[in-house]
């Protein structure tokens, strides 16, 4: 996930306001591991956070990650780049491939392009949908539905200590 360098970064540049990419728009990327692969064993094999001059503030990270000890996954995210919103996805059955995923309009039409072993592609087209809604359904169903709201929680601390982990602090009361 990458943004390009913003006119008015905000939040983004001062740290007395959190400043991390890490934070913004790294949780994204390892939220979408952690609802592509729940209750797993995720190992952290490499971390690299990449801080810049003079704020100290980092404006990029990759890491690497291992999925109950089979599935290899290698996240990106910076500030200060080309615009990237993307799931790339190889593995030995094929791949799959999309744009727009941690953000879009309510009218964008994703498409999944999936490739075979020798990588013949085929498109599968996904109704616009407006996310924001979604979160919004979700968050009612939740607080109807109590399986619903354990399972949010659970994904909320896992993802915060995931987090903790990577920043290299200790997750308190979690």
């Amino acid at each position: 996930f990458g943004l390009p360098k913003l006119d008015s970064p905000g939040y983004r540049e001062d740290l007395s306001l959190g400043a991390s990419s890490l934070l913004d728009i790294g949780s994204y990327t390892l939220s979408s591991i952690l609802n592509l692969f729940p209750n797993k064993e995720i190992t952290i094999i490499n971390y690299k956070k990449i801080p810049k001059a003079p704020k100290l503030i980092d404006f990029e990270g990759r890491v690497e990650l291992n999925i109950d000890e089979s599935i290899d996954c290698n996240l990106e995210w910076a500030y200060n780049r080309s615009y990237r919103n993307e799931i790339d996805v190889w593995g030995d059955k094929g791949s799959l491939y999309t744009e727009k995923v941690f953000s879009k309009e309510s009218s964008y039409k994703p498409s999944i392009i999936v490739k075979d072993l020798k990588g013949k592609k085929s498109k599968i087209e996904v109704e616009p949908a407006n996310h924001f809604h979604l979160m919004l359904e979700s968050f009612v169903e939740s607080v109807h539905k109590e399986d619903k709201l354990n399972y949010q929680r659970e994904q909320i601390i896992n993802l915060m200590e995931l987090i903790h982990t990577l920043r290299g602090s200790v997750p308190k009361n979690l």
